[in-house]
C-alpha cells in the first residue's frame, strides 16, 4: 500500500512539476518495495517509480540522469522472464532514456527495438504507442529511419483502427516530416502532439515538445515563434529550479541570424553551459548552427573553431548528419571544391538520401563565404 501511494503521488508530484518531489517519492517507494515479497506486482511497482525516478530527473535544464541503468536493467530482464510485456517494454523505454542522454547510440537503439518487440504482446494501444515510441527514439538518434517510417505507419494504422489519438505518433510524425524537409507540416505534427501531452499533464513529453517546436521554428526562421517556445520552456524550467542551456543557445542563434551585436558573448556562454551539462547532441547542432551562419558571415576563423569541435562532439555520439554538416562547412572554410567524406566508422550509408533534409541542403549546397555580414534571414536550407 505504502509502495503504491507512492507511485501515486510520485506521479501527480510530476503532473505539478514538482520533481525534487517526485524524484523523493520514488526512493521511498522503491525503499518499500524491496522489503515485498517476490511477485509480478513488485516488478510492476519497482518499474513504475524507476520511471518516476528517471523522468523527474528529466527536463529542459538538461540535468544528470541518476544513476540507476543497472537497477532498471535488472528489473526489465526480471519482467521479461516473467512474461509481464508492459512493464518490460517499459523498462527498456527507460533504458533507450538514459542511453540516448549518455549519447550511447547503438545501446539506445537496441533498447528502443526491444521495447517495440515487446511491445507488439500488449494490448493493442499499448502496441500502438510503443511501437510510436521507437520510431520518434529512432528519429532523434538518427539511425534505422527507414524502420522508423515503418513503425509510425503500423502505429498509424493501430491508433485509426482504435479511433485514438497518441502524442506519441504525432511527435514521431513530426521529426518525420521534419527529416525529410516538409516543415510546416512538421510543427502542425509536433503542435498537436504538445497539445496532446498538456491535455494529459505528460511533463517529460511537454518539454520534448516544446524544444522541438523551438528548434523547428528556428530552422524555419520564424524567430518570433521561437521565442516564443523558448520562454515557455524557460517558465517550465524555472517552476523546477532548472536552467536551460540549449534554449539560451537557441535564442543567442536566432540574435546572431538578426545581426546582434551582443549575440557573440551570449553564444559562447550557452555553449558553455552546454558543454558542462555534457548533452552532445544539442551541443552538436548549436556548434554546427553557429559555424553555418560565420561560414555566410565570412568569419572563417570562427567557422573553423566551431565546426572542429561539432565534428568532435558529434562523432563521438554517432551522428552521421551532424558530423557531415561539420565536414561541409569546414571545407568550405578552407575553400575546397571536393565533397566531405562521411567516416568509415561513423556511416551506414553513403547514400545522400540517407541523411535528413538539412544535412542534405548543406551536403548539396556547401555555403559559400559572404563578403559582408548578412542582415536577411538566412536561407532556410542552410540554416543548420
Amino acid at each position: 500500500m505504502a509502495a503504491r501511494a507512492c507511485i501515486v503521488a510520485g506521479e501527480r508530484a510530476l503532473r505539478l512539476f514538482a520533481n525534487a518531489e517526485a524524484a523523493g517519492l520514488a526512493e521511498r517507494g522503491l525503499r518499500h518495495v524491496a522489503r515485498l515479497p517476490e511477485a509480478p506486482e513488485k516488478l510492476v511497482s519497482r518499474i513504475a517509480l524507476l520511471k518516476i525516478r528517471v523522468l523527474a530527473a528529466t527536463g529542459p535544464g538538461l540535468r544528470s540522469l541518476p544513476p540507476i541503468e543497472d537497477a532498471i536493467a535488472d528489473a526489465t530482464t526480471a519482467a521479461e522472464e516473467q512474461g509481464l510485456q508492459a512493464a518490460a517494454a517499459t523498462g527498456h523505454y527507460l533504458l533507450s532514456i538514459l542511453h540516448q542522454q549518455a549519447g550511447q547510440i547503438e545501446q539506445a537503439e537496441a533498447s528502443t527495438l526491444r521495447a517495440a518487440e515487446i511491445g507488439r504482446n500488449a494490448d493493442r494501444k499499448i502496441q500502438a504507442h510503443q511501437l510510436a515510441n521507437t520510431a520518434r527514439c529512432l528519429l532523434e538518434l538518427e539511425t534505422e529511419i527507414a524502420r522508423a517510417r515503418e513503425l509510425i505507419a503500423e502505429a498509424g494504422d493501430i491508433a485509426q483502427s482504435l479511433g485514438t489519438e497518441l502524442c506519441e505518433l504525432h511527435w514521431a510524425s513530426g521529426l518525420l516530416e521534419r527529416w525529410d524537409g516538409r516543415q510546416a507540416q512538421a510543427a502542425v505534427y509536433l503542435a498537436r502532439s504538445l497539445a496532446l501531452a498538456r491535455r494529459s499533464e505528460d511533463r517529460w513529453r511537454e518539454y520534448k515538445c516544446l524544444t522541438w517546436l523551438a528548434t523547428l521554428h528556428f530552422e524555419m526562421a520564424r524567430y518570433a515563434d521561437m521565442h516564443a517556445r523558448c520562454e515557455e520552456l524557460r517558465s517550465v524550467a524555472a517552476r523546477i529550479g532548472e536552467e536551460t542551456p540549449f534554449v539560451d543557445a537557441l535564442q543567442a542563434l536566432a540574435a546572431l541570424m538578426t545581426a546582434d551585436d551582443a549575440a557573440d558573448e551570449a553564444l559562447e556562454s550557452a555553449l558553455a553551459r552546454l558543454r558542462a551539462a555534457d548533452d552532445k547532441s544539442y551541443l552538436a547542432y548549436a556548434l554546427n548552427s553557429a559555424a553555418s551562419f560565420y561560414c555566410r558571415a565570412g568569419r572563417m576563423e570562427q567557422v573553423r573553431l566551431h565546426a572542429s569541435e561539432a565534428l568532435t562532439v558529434a562523432a563521438k555520439i554517432r551522428r552521421r548528419c551532424e558530423i557531415a554538416i561539420a565536414k561541409a562547412l569546414l571545407s568550405a572554410a578552407a575553400n575546397s571544391s571536393s565533397a566531405p567524406e562521411i567516416d568509415d566508422d561513423c556511416r551506414a550509408s553513403i547514400a545522400l538520401e540517407d541523411f535528413s533534409a538539412r544535412a542534405r541542403a548543406v551536403l548539396r549546397h556547401p555555403p559559400e563565404p559572404a563578403r559582408r555580414v548578412p542582415t536577411a534571414a538566412p536561407t532556410p536550407g542552410l540554416q543548420t
